[in-house]
């Protein structure tokens, strides 16, 4: 049976029927809410994760001051890179290890020791460092080795500046 539209039986469009305009607005505050869970919870913090794994910590000066067997004062000035457009604050909740490879033992990582940094203040992709704390050695012998090394590196370096130029 054919009804025509302008007849008392004629169907009424979906969009005009009382059950749509009740399961329209409660269907899509419902596609909201979980979209914006999807977005907020996983989506963004592996997008936070990936950011903190590409970032990169320069540091362009140290200072050792008040050296002991075990410990020294440590003063760091660098800048930290890649760090997304959005302000945000670094926290470490451990401290920063140091280790370090020995050219004798190029398979073979000597941890020499850590330190705590503060936090660190980042936006627009960039963010300074100024700190000043304590290191704390945890292999002397590697250390000591470490040292050795270091200088004997200096020296060479500087014998051929002489020589070179």
């Amino acid at each position: 049976m054919y009804f025509n539209l302008g007849t008392p039986y004629a169907k009424k469009p979906i969009y005009k029927s009382r059950k749509a305009q009740i399961l329209c607005p409660i269907l899509t505050l419902v596609t909201l809410v979980v979209g914006i869970a999807l977005l907020v919870f996983p989506i963004l913090r592996a997008v936070a994760v990936h950011t903190l794994s590409v970032s990169v910590l320069h540091i362009d000066a140290s200072n050792i001051t008040l050296p002991t067997n075990n410990s020294f004062t440590l003063t760091l000035e660098g800048q930290v890179k890649k760090v997304g457009v959005f302000p945000a604050q670094i926290h470490f909740n451990e401290p920063v290890y140091v280790t370090w490879t020995a050219p004798e033992a190029p398979f073979t990582e000597l941890n020499l020791g850590h330190f705590d940094l503060a936090r660190i203040g980042v936006a627009a992709g960039h963010g300074r460092i100024k700190q000043l704390t304590q290191f704390q050695i945890d292999d002397e012998p590697a250390f000591a080795r470490f040292t050795e090394c270091k200088s004997r590196f200096d020296q060479e370096l500087t014998h051929q500046r002489y020589w070179i130029g």
